[in-house]
């Protein structure tokens, strides 16, 4: 079962490979903690771009995709891809997500499955409110898509990473569904993921590295109970794959993937990074403003 927002969400085995050529994330869970890692790289698509050529000077490959979420009762991060920033540079979803985990502060849940989909949900009605509607990445049968959502940590002690999509029709912005995931998430080339492992649902590890691999140099053959230096290793060795020559040129979602790999690792008892992104504001001055 999935959960819509609105509701509750469940767990159930999904296929964690996702196919989405904006960005590259991964995360996984060990026994003792949660690594998420992104890569840095901001591109401003063809569409955009001869729009409004001018706005080539906000690309970057030190962006950070990787924020925390700060609750008393709750040890999270997100990471988001897709059509983030405005039209007028005023509006920027990475950071209204920061505003509506502020907001949600004043809230009690009783765990991930009340949370999720109420962040998502006041995430979808402050998009709606700034009229944020992009149509770069095409309408497909939920609408248009404006982001993507990892959601990855604990909340009252409770493990989660899940996917979540934001999607809008013209007129207002919504969660379509929130997709808790039991394997590690590899999320941006789903061809260079399906490169490197196969999946096996029954029994830990879930992702067994392919023999005959392009991407050798980078796989990670997972124990039955992970540590986290393998789950970094892991999750960067994806990303590193994504961002190779061979990938860039091969695989067609590679291609605007690249940059400055960022990582932290979340536990019960709080957030770090392992690897700092190096963009400690955001895109603009006017995007700055009240931070």
């Amino acid at each position: 079962m999935f959960g819509v927002c609105g509701g509750e969400i469940f767990p159930k085995p999904y296929i964690s490979f996702q196919e989405r050529a904006m960005t590259a994330i991964a995360a996984g869970k060990t026994r003792t903690g949660i690594i998420i890692a992104a890569d840095g790289r901001v591109h401003i698509d063809d569409e955009s771009r001869a729009a409004h050529p001018e706005w080539a000077k906000y690309e970057r490959e030190n962006a950070r995709k990787i924020f925390e979420i700060i609750r008393p009762d709750a040890q999270m991060a997100y990471a988001m891809a897709g059509s983030l920033i405005d039209i007028d540079l005023n509006f920027d979803l990475r950071y209204k997500a920061q505003e509506v985990a502020q907001l949600l502060l004043t809230e009690s849940f009783s765990g991930n499955a009340k949370y999720l989909p109420r962040f998502m949900d006041e995430l979808a009605r402050t998009t709606t409110a700034a009229k944020h509607f992009p149509t770069g990445n095409g309408r497909g049968d939920d609408g248009w898509l404006i982001s993507n959502v990892v959601i990855a940590g604990y909340f009252k002690g409770e493990s989660i990473i899940a996917y979540a999509s934001l999607y809008h029709d013209g007129n207002s912005a919504y969660c379509k569904e929130i997709i808790p995931l039991n394997i590690p998430a590899l999320y941006g080339s789903g061809e260079v993921a399906s490169d490197m492992y196969d999946i096996n649902y029954l029994e830990n590890p879930y992702l067994i590295p392919k023999a005959d691999s392009n991407f050798s140099a980078f796989l990670v053959r997972l124990t039955s109970d992970p540590s986290l230096d393998e789950m970094e290793s892991l999750c960067t060795g994806y990303i590193k794959a994504c961002k190779t020559d061979f990938a860039q040129k091969k695989y067609p979602s590679c291609k605007i993937i690249g940059g400055d790999i960022h990582v932290a690792e979340i536990n019960q008892h709080g957030f770090r990074w392992i690897i700092e992104p190096k963009e400690k504001k955001r895109l603009s001055g006017e995007l700055s403003r009240g931070q």
